[in-house]
């Protein structure tokens, strides 16, 4: 790393906050998508001294806990949910911000294995990925010739929800199946489906069929979403 203009940092001053700065880097490279450019670095050193001469963190801990982050935990937060723009851990500004957190988290043994709670019943946090959860349900009643009051819609969605984000389906697979229910009639007694519940609880089946079934019903694009719908992007 010696690229990097540490004498604008005056690294005599500051031992412990450049050797911590080399310590992350080496530890955050290989979980990033990007190299860690020389901004990047001073980004670190600089959140590195104000951890250990602003806030007066212990070193030793300090290179504890950044341990325990990338190699137990992933390299990211146990207690943020998955959405959380800051549950990867890239710089060491967040560190800094969530240090108490991550130290109790640390030392109550939880790591990785750890789901925190996501409320489910709310719209994500990701504003494109939401109105891609309100298509879903917008064509989930399109298919039944059904338009679903507030509180069905609210209940679909967060079944939806929990569909993409505990069950780890894509929006792309579960608009798939969506897209592909009237040709199943043919194959399934749909009746049960009135619910979004019921779906999920045989989705991976649903998913085989859809697939099998491929073109022989409309796609995605055609039936489900328009050119300007947020659902073409769909990952």
């Amino acid at each position: 790393m010696s690229s990097y203009r540490t004498g604008e940092f005056q690294v005599g001053v500051f031992p412990d906050a450049f050797a911590y700065t080399h310590y992350f880097t080496a530890l955050v490279t290989p979980h990033r998508k990007r190299r860690v450019t020389e901004r990047n670095w001073e980004g670190f050193f600089t959140a590195a001294s104000k951890l250990l001469y602003h806030d007066h963190r212990d070193f030793n801990e300090l290179v504890e806990l950044t341990a325990w982050l990338f190699e137990d935990c992933g390299g990211a937060f146990p207690f943020l949910p998955e959405d959380h723009p800051d549950r990867k851990v890239t710089r060491v500004a967040q560190i800094r911000w969530f240090y108490d957190t991550a130290l109790s988290y640390m030392k109550g043994g939880t790591t990785r294995s750890y789901v925190a709670k996501v409320r489910y019943d709310r719209p994500l946090a990701n504003a494109a990925a939401e109105q891609k959860i309100q298509d879903l349900v917008d064509a989930y009643g399109r298919w039944q010739n059904h338009e679903p009051d507030e509180f069905l819609r609210n209940n679909w969605a967060k079944t939806l929800r929990i569909m993409h984000g505990h069950d780890r389906h894509s929006l792309a697979d579960i608009a798939e199946v969506v897209t592909a229910m009237p040709a199943l009639g043919e194959y399934e007694d749909l009746r049960r489906y009135r619910h979004v519940f019921a779906l999920r609880q045989e989705f991976t089946w649903l998913l085989e069929l859809a697939r099998a079934l491929e073109g022989q019903y409309p796609t995605t694009q055609q039936i489900l979403v328009s050119d300007a719908s947020p659902m073409r992007s769909a990952p």
